[in-house]
Order: C-alpha cells, then structure tokens, then sequence
C-alpha cells in the first residue's frame, strides 16, 4: 500500500506535477501527459482571498490524489481541493444538485500541448463519474431489510428458495410470500 501525506490543499501544484511537459512537445503534437489521479468525495464549497486580494474557490470535503507524471506512488489527503477551471464547476454544478448529500468522484488529470500563452490546456478523463454519495444509504438498505418480518410458514410442499441478490456488498432478502386466498363470500 502506499504511503499517504497530509497536506493543507491538494492541487495539480501541490501534487508536484508539471503539465509545462506538454507545451515542449513537437507543434502539433497533441499527446496527451497523464499529470496525476484525483478522488474523493466533496461535502462543500469554500471561498477566500488572497493575500493580494484575488478570490479563490475550492471544494471543500475528504479528498486523495497522487502524481503519475513522475511521482513515486505516495497518496496525498487533504480538506481542500483546487481543481482546473472547468474540472472543479462540474463538481460544484453536481454538489449544487445532490439534496443533502455528499459528491464523490474520480479524475484523470493530463496536459495536452495547445497554442495558448503558457503553451498547455488540461484535460480529464473521468474515472467515476460525480454522482450524489448519500453516506446512509448502505446502511438504510441494510437496517430495513435486516427489520422486516420473517416470512410466514408455507402450507404447500416446499419450493426451491429464490435465490439471495446482491447490491452494492447489501444482501437482500426476496419478498415475502403474498398470502393465500380463501374462497367464499363474506
């Protein structure tokens, strides 16, 4: 497994990657560099200002990232996360939209050569999509179907019992029995 840092933001910067590696590519050349793998799940958005009065945005939330550029397989943890424009408003477009619940998702982030004035443009292949993670889930399905009462004794010979599903590590129970009708007017 590998080691894991604490670190106050994790950023493509702070991840020691260098997307600049794209701009040296031939002209032309559109291959994309592989920067660094981010993760995590998003509970907020903070803003502040800098020090020289330029306002910042960042997700707020439990987030991990490692360099694959020329990193050495350490995963860095942090609070805050500062993604490329573009790359963090989908997730605050998706936070905006999950009704208390958290965000988790997982991103590919690389640099592609582009005639621009720094020379790159970012680029992420998404690894999990950003979807609504409401953390009780698992354990509202779990606690429901662990309650709901045994199914009562069949009269009829015995069947071969349905068999148990599996959801997302959750066993499921099938329905219980539908009771028999009894014939006669009432």
């Amino acid at each position: 497994m590998a080691e894991k840092t604490v670190i106050p933001k994790l950023s493509v910067k702070a991840l020691g990657c260098n997307p600049k590696a794209a701009s040296a590519l031939k002209e032309g050349d559109t291959t994309p560099v592989p920067l660094c793998k981010v993760w995590g799940v998003a509970t907020g958005v903070k803003q502040g200002e800098a020090a020289n009065g330029q306002i910042w945005t960042a997700l707020s939330g439990r987030f991990e990232g490692t360099n694959i550029q020329d990193g050495d397989g350490t995963v860095f943890q942090s609070g805050k996360l500062f993604l490329p424009t573009g790359f963090q408003e989908v997730i605050e477009g998706a936070l905006a939209e999950a009704i208390d619940a958290e965000v988790q998702f997982g991103l590919e982030i690389r640099a592609v050569r582009a005639s621009n004035p720094i020379g790159y443009s970012y680029q992420a292949v998404v690894l999990v999509p950003p979807r609504e993670n409401d953390a009780l889930s698992q354990l509202r399905d779990w606690v429901l179907v662990k309650s709901l009462p045994a199914p009562a004794p069949q009269q009829r010979a015995p069947q071969a019992s349905p068999p148990v599903a599996e959801s997302h590590g959750v066993t499921s129970l099938p329905a219980p029995p539908e009771p028999e009708k009894k014939g006669g007017k009432r």
